[in-house]
C-alpha cells in the first residue's frame, strides 16, 4: 500500500473522494469557514439609520458656501497663525477662489464674530453665521447655518478646527445673551 492509499484509507481530512489527491486548504479559510456558515444561517440583522433632527439636506447652498469659506479660513490661519480681523481679510489668501462672502439665500453678508461667542454645551466658539434662518428646522424650531471654530492650545500649537453646523434660533439667542452678560461683567463699572 503506497502513501496515497494510506491517506485515503485513514480518513484524513482533505482527501478528495474519487481521487488519490489530498486538498490543501489554507488554515485561515478553514478557521473562518464555520463562522461564515453560521452567519449565513443566522442571517444579518439590519438596523435602520436614525435620521438627523435637522430637516435640511447636506447640499444646502449656504452650508456649501460656508465650507468654501472655511477652506480659506484654514489657509489664512496656517499662514498667519491668527484669525483674520474681518471676513474680508480672507482675500489675502487665494483671493481668486474666495467665494462671495454673502448668503446665497438672502444676498446679505455673513456675520463674522471676532470676539468669542460660545454655544452652551460646545467647546467650539461661534465665528461666522448666516444672517437669515435656513429654510429647514431642527426638531421643529427654526435654524441657521454657522461656522464653529476651535483654536489650538497656544502652548501646544496645532491646526485650527472648523465645523459647519446648523443651530437653532434658541441656541443662538442664548449664546448672544451669555456673551452680552459676560462682556458686561468684564467692563469696569462707572461711578
Amino acid at each position: 500500500m503506497n502513501r496515497t492509499q494510506k491517506r485515503m484509507n485513514t480518513g484524513r481530512r482533505g482527501w478528495i473522494p474519487g481521487t488519490d489527491r489530498v486538498a490543501r486548504v489554507p488554515w485561515p479559510l478553514t478557521a473562518c469557514l464555520p463562522l461564515a456558515v453560521s452567519l449565513m444561517v443566522l442571517g444579518c440583522e439590519t438596523t435602520t439609520a436614525t435620521r438627523s433632527p435637522f430637516s435640511a439636506t447636506v447640499d444646502d447652498p449656504s452650508a456649501q458656501r460656508l465650507h468654501e469659506i472655511c477652506e480659506h479660513l484654514l489657509l489664512y490661519y496656517a499662514v498667519n497663525q491668527a484669525l483674520p480681523p474681518t471676513l474680508e481679510g480672507l482675500r489675502q489668501v487665494r483671493p481668486e477662489s474666495l467665494p462671495p462672502l454673502v448668503s446665497p439665500e438672502s444676498g446679505q453678508p455673513y456675520v463674522y464674530h471676532r470676539t468669542p461667542i460660545y454655544l452652551q454645551g460646545r467647546s467650539s466658539r461661534l465665528l461666522i453665521h448666516d444672517p437669515v434662518r435656513a429654510k429647514a428646522t431642527i426638531r421643529g424650531e427654526p435654524a441657521r447655518w454657522v461656522v464653529l471654530v476651535a483654536e489650538p492650545d497656544p502652548e501646544l500649537g496645532g491646526p485650527l478646527a472648523t465645523q459647519v453646523v446648523p443651530i437653532t434660533e434658541s441656541e443662538m439667542e442664548a449664546a448672544f445673551a451669555a456673551a452680552k452678560k459676560s462682556q458686561a461683567s468684564q467692563e469696569p463699572s462707572t461711578p
